[in-house]
Order: C-alpha cells, then sequence, then structure tokens
C-alpha cells in the first residue's frame, strides 16, 4: 500500500487500498507501463506466498495492478521464483526481483523481470547472495554519482535463521550487483553485536528497506531489529566502510520498508513499521505505523508517527495490517497538469 505523501499538507497522508486479494504482498513498485493502448501508472506488487509457508496457498507471483481501473493482473510466476522478497525498477524499464531462495541448494537470486512478457532473466544467485531480504536500483537521478546510476542493492542477512541470537556469527551484508554482468561486491559485512534481551544493537542485525538517496547515492537501511534507519554514504561513488545510524527514535518497533521524499539534505524519510504477531493473534493498539523520519534532527527524535490505522477497543479503523513496502506516488500521467 503506497502512501502519497507529497500532496497532504495535513498531518495524515492519503491512503490508496490497491488490492486487498493478495496473500503476503511484502514489496512494490510504481512505473509507468503501456495499457490498451495508454500509459497509466502500474503498481507492481511482490507475494511471496509459497506452498511451504503456513498459509500454503501458493499464490507466490509479481503482480500489477492498474491505477485507474485496480484491475490486477499476474505479471509473472514460477521460473526462478522461490520467495521473492524485494522489488524495484531496472533503469531500462524491466523490473527486478530479490528472491530470498529456501536454501543452501536454492540461495539467493537476483532477477530481471520484463513487466510486458513476464519474462524473467537471472542476473545473479549465490556468491555473497545467501538470505537477501530487499533490494532498491539508483536512479538516473543528476545527484547521484554516475559509476552508480543503474546499480542494484541489495540487504542480506546471511542466514534464514539470522534473527535469532544463536546466530550472531552470520554475515549481515549490504551488495552491490551490476544488472548487466552480474558482479557482486560487498559493500558493508559485519556480525552483528547483539546479546539476547539487551539492546541496543549498534550495527547491521536484520536489514531490510534499503533505498538509494538522489540527492547523492548514498544507501539508507532500515534495520527491523535493531529499530534503527542506517545511512552508508556514498561520495563520489565510493562507499564508506562504516554506517552512520540517521534515526534511532524510540518510536520504532520494527522497521521494514522506505522511501525517500526529496532528498536526505532537503526531504524527509518515511517508514513502514509493525510489530509482528504470531499467526492468528490480534494487532495490539497502536502497533501499526508509517513513520516521517527528519535526517537533519537529532537521531534519538527525529521521527514523527503517521498512524495510518487508528484502533480503538482493539477495533482498527483503517487498513493496515502488516505495513511493509512504501512508495512515494508520482504524478499519474493520465491526470492532466494544473
Amino acid at each position: 500500500m503506497p502512501a502519497d505523501v507529497t500532496a497532504v499538507p495535513a498531518k495524515y497522508p492519503t491512503q490508496n487500498m490497491i488490492d486487498d486479494t493478495l496473500v503476503d504482498g511484502y514489496d512494490l513498485a510504481i512505473y509507468t507501463n503501456n495499457i490498451g493502448g495508454k500509459d497509466v501508472l502500474e503498481y507492481a506488487v511482490i507475494d511471496y506466498e509459497t506452498v511451504s509457508s503456513r498459509k500454503g496457498t501458493g499464490r507466490q507471483g509479481l503482480f500489477g495492478i492498474h491505477s485507474v481501473s485496480l484491475n490486477r493482473r499476474l505479471i509473472s510466476g514460477g521460473q526462478h521464483f522461490l520467495w521473492p522478497i524485494g522489488l524495484d525498477v531496472l533503469n531500462d524499464g524491466n523490473l527486478v526481483v530479490i528472491d530470498s531462495g529456501e536454501s543452501v541448494a536454492n540461495p539467493g537470486r537476483v532477477i530481471r523481470v520484463d513487466p510486458n512478457t513476464g519474462n524473467q532473466t537471472l542476473i545473479a544467485s549465490g556468491g555473497d547472495l545467501y538470505w537477501p531480504t530487499g533490494g532498491t536500483v539508483a536512479d538516473n537521478e543528476s545527484g547521484v554519482p554516475v559509476a552508480t546510476r543503474g546499480l542494484v542493492f541489495v540487504s542480506d542477512i546471511g542466514s534464514v535463521h539470522a534473527q535469532t541470537s544463536a546466530k550472531n556469527d552470520v554475515l549481515r551484508k549490504i551488495i552491490q550487483i551490476d544488472p548487466g554482468s552480474g558482479t557482486q561486491t560487498v559493500l558493508f559485512s559485519t556480525t552483528n553485536d547483539f546479546a539476547y534481551n539487551a539492546p541496543p544493537i549498534t550495527n547491521l542485525y536484520h536489514p531490510t528497506g534499503i533505498e538509494v538517496d538522489p540527492g547523492s547515492g548514498s544507501l539508507i537501511i532500515a534495520d527491523s531489529w535493531s529499530k534503527t534507519i542506517w545511512k552508508l554514504e556514498n561520495t563520489a561513488g565510493t562507499f564508506a566502510t562504516e554506517l552512520e545510524p540517521i534515526s534511532i527514535d524510540a518510536d520504532f518497533l520494527q522497521p521494514t520498508h522506505l522511501a525517500i521524499q526529496g532528498t536526505l539534505a532537503s526531504g524527509f524519510i518515511f517508514v513502514t513499521d509493525g510489530a509482528t504477531v504470531s499467526p492468528g493473534d490480534p494487532y495490539p493498539a497502536g502497533t501499526r505505523l508509517i513513520h516521517r523520519v527528519n535526517p537533519a534532527g537529532m537521531v534519538e527524535s527525529n521521527s514523527e508517527i503517521f498512524n495510518l490505522d487508528p484502533m480503538t477497543k482493539g477495533i482498527s479503523h483503517g487498513f493496515l495490517n502488516e505495513p511493509r513496502g512504501i512508495e512515494r506516488v508520482p504524478v499519474d500521467p493520465l491526470t492532466p497538469a494544473p
């Protein structure tokens, strides 16, 4: 579910319900596609539900949802998909899907998908990709160093069991991938310093959402278990060797995905957040959140809560159940400019 965060001056941004029949929608991308002879915005949504999971409905795939009619179509399924979990748009107009794989024998992978034919092409598999959790593409923005444009950046937790304290020795990574050659470059790698039930965590623990700042090419990373928004600075195409915290606000529960409005220098970061619950359990009030982070503020208190799912006595009055993917909605090409 994307939120139009640019056109709403009031406290709450607009909610747009895209599709409520997906099984486990996890990430989305928005792009212009020619459908029926007209250019329209299409919302591409990853549904990572698999036959081996608890719901067992086997609806995994990449879906496109028409921004005007809200009709849904299957863009692509099967082929290289095992557990598709991340999504963005390549600079050549194709989609890129980050797939977590399922085992050592079938490790993480990065897949190019033609949004019109649904054909999948494997860009990279294995190597430093073990259990990727998210991905993004550096756009051809003027503020992004030329050497960075068009590259894919992936967050990886190193193991399907990396969320447990017993796996602290597993490397968490930020990986750069050239979509043309498939070459992988590890930009940052670390074991976490998490002691069970003893936060704070001061480095990567469970990075999920990742975005490129269009003003600098730096990477912004949402770490759901350290409850931190990190920056990996990019200077003229060279990335720093250490992470810098942008926000460690006490309001964070389990931040997962993010979107940048404007640039880090003059804009905001919007973050989806929601504490997990056991299957079938109710979501406690106040645990379905959207944050707006001001990067210019103090890292301990620079997040404002945009709670789009207010609850009274446990009854939801909004749409959010598990807020994850988030994107800034551009101007619809079918809507005339004012």
